[in-house]
């Protein structure tokens, strides 16, 4: 939380004397280090939990097909944007 703030806080223009985008770096790899430490807590990440292949292939299916579908009608030019005006 305290990683979130301090990125909120940031100005964007890097008056700070380095690039905003270096917390977002640090945010991964404290993350990623505090899962690793408590990995045994987390016991969603158990192996007995991990999809099985039927499951995994529907997954990706529907992800394929909501980014497809999602890019596709996105960068159709006939459709407006919904705050488009003019």
């Amino acid at each position: 939380m305290l990683l979130l703030v301090l990125r909120g806080a940031l100005p964007t223009e890097g008056t700070w004397g380095f690039d905003p985008r270096w917390i977002y770096g640090l945010t991964v790899l404290v993350v990623g280090a505090m899962l690793l430490a408590w990995r045994r807590d987390y016991g969603e990440l158990a192996r007995q939990n991990l999809p099985n292949a039927t499951e995994l292939l529907w997954a990706v299916a529907v992800g394929l097909g909501v980014f497809v579908h999602g890019s596709t009608s996105c960068m159709d030019p006939s459709r407006r944007a919904l705050d488009d005006t003019g």
